[in-house]
């Protein structure tokens, strides 16, 4: 009996995906993309974020500079002062201080017996910071009206302080100038030191005050109070800006600026 080998023909396997396939692929290709999604939207809030800090940054720089450039040169701060037929008082907010006229090819730079008005003054309507600049004969300041310095100005705030200073002579007890917001601060011999302040008697005692040391007395004061008579006293302006702009989300993006000078006269 002949066998006949019968070989049997294998089907052929189709060539597309499994449903489970598919649906993996379509798992995994979702997840990749949703990841360079969220990645994509992350680099574009930071970097916008970062533009409007930046222009924010660059125009607080600019206006702070200019404000604490004139303030170094000044040597008075005003209770109020007309310049070009407008008013401008000193406050919180505002500020008015003369200046002895400028002029770099002087020998001195600075000139006797000239002087130069200057106001910074904040807008609260268009959030605008201004400069006017009243310039005396032969200065070579330029002469401003109300120039814009910087907009986009959330707050703008300046504080005022004295430093007295004296020499001790036998005595622990000083009696201040002006009168101020709070209990001053002491110093003996550039030395922190224990002090009590009488408001009542405007003065302030100084225990470890032996005679001869140095004493300084350093305190905070209004720009209003006794109708600004204490800013005659002032040395130093403390300056605050605040800045801030909305994104392409419109996140308000806030920028705080920090400045300090001393005034030209009282550096000693």
């Amino acid at each position: 009996m002949m066998r006949v080998a019968l070989r049997l023909k294998r089907r052929p396997r189709c060539c597309g995906l499994t449903l489970i396939e598919v649906m993996v692929t379509t798992f995994v290709l979702a997840l990749v993309l949703t990841t360079l999604l969220a990645m994509t939207s992350v680099t574009l809030r930071t970097t916008d974020r970062r533009q409007v800090e930046g222009t924010l940054h660059h125009r607080a720089r600019l206006a702070m500079d200019e404000v604490l450039l004139q303030l170094r040169a000044s040597d008075l701060v005003l209770p109020s002062r007309s310049i070009a037929s407008l008013t401008y008082s000193t406050n919180g907010s505002n500020i008015v201080f003369s200046s002895p006229g400028y002029a770099p090819s002087n020998t001195s730079v600075f000139l006797a017996n000239v002087t130069d008005y200057v106001a910074f003054t904040y807008d609260t309507s268009d959030k605008t910071l201004r400069q006017t600049i009243g310039v005396g004969s032969g200065s070579v300041r330029p002469n401003r009206t109300s120039f814009r310095l910087a907009d986009k100005v959330s707050s703008l705030t300046f504080t005022y302080h004295v430093r007295e200073q004296f020499k001790a002579s036998g005595s622990t007890t000083f009696t201040l100038s002006a009168t101020p917001l709070a209990a001053p601060t002491a110093f003996v011999n550039g030395a922190a030191a224990f002090s009590s302040y009488d408001a009542a008697a405007k003065t302030v005692t100084v225990a470890s005050a032996s005679s001869g040391a140095d004493v300084q007395i350093l305190y905070t004061i209004s720009p209003t109070a006794n109708a600004g008579a204490a800013l005659a006293f002032v040395s130093q302006v403390d300056v605050t800006m605040v800045l801030s702009n909305t994104d392409g989300r419109n996140i308000t993006r806030p920028f705080t600026l920090n400045g300090s000078a001393r005034l030209r006269n009282k550096r000693t």
